[in-house]
């Protein structure tokens, strides 16, 4: 049974057909490597990836977003992988701030910002916007100026759910770090990591 690659061509099991990159390469599939993928794939994300003599029809969906067929894509999701991370980060020093070390909430989410700041560059340059290219010095003054007015913003926020609302400090670490993390990605992306 012949089956739909991502190029709209029809490749049958034995067939020779296109492959990785513009280059074409004779490649078989077997039913067996197609069995190997599952139930439930879409057929129309199945290429062929050959590797020497052996070829794999494999799930391309889950793999463009990071190889650079969809760049924002795969900006998105490393500035969400990351974002959990500081996130969590952020979360556990506030908490660990004010619980364990007795801080003011204000003090330990203050405490916490700073703290993330360096997490955060880092892994924005080398790892959401793989942008190693651009000067360091260039893109932290960047980042700095547009890391100080954006974590400004996140704690006249935070201070003033917990103070004036009277909101529970972790519903409004939530809030707050949340609702900052659309302007940053774009912010970041157009401005302080642009390639």
């Amino acid at each position: 049974m012949p089956v739909p690659v991502s190029d709209s061509r029809e490749i049958g099991a034995g067939e020779s057909g296109l492959t990785h990159g513009h280059s074409r390469h004779a490649c078989e599939v077997d039913e067996e490597d197609l069995a190997a993928l599952g139930d439930g794939l879409d057929p129309e994300t199945l290429i062929e990836r050959c590797e020497g003599e052996h070829c794999h029809a494999i799930d391309e969906s889950a793999e463009e977003i990071d190889e650079g067929r969809h760049p924002i894509l795969g900006a998105c999701w490393r500035f969400l992988q990351l974002g959990g991370l500081a996130f969590a980060l952020n979360l556990a020093i506030t908490t660990t701030g004010h619980e364990v070390l007795g801080l003011p909430a204000a003090l330990a989410f203050g405490i916490a910002l700073v703290t993330i700041f360096f997490l955060n560059f880092f892994g924005f340059r080398r790892f959401v916007y793989r942008a190693t290219g651009g000067g360091a010095r260039r893109q932290m003054l960047r980042f700095l100026a547009a890391i100080i007015p954006l974590r400004a913003a996140e704690y006249g926020a935070f201070v003033a759910l917990t103070g004036l609302a009277g909101a529970d400090y972790l519903l409004a670490t939530i809030v707050v770090l949340s609702a900052s993390a659309i302007a940053k990605f774009i912010t970041f992306r157009v401005w302080v990591f642009a390639t």
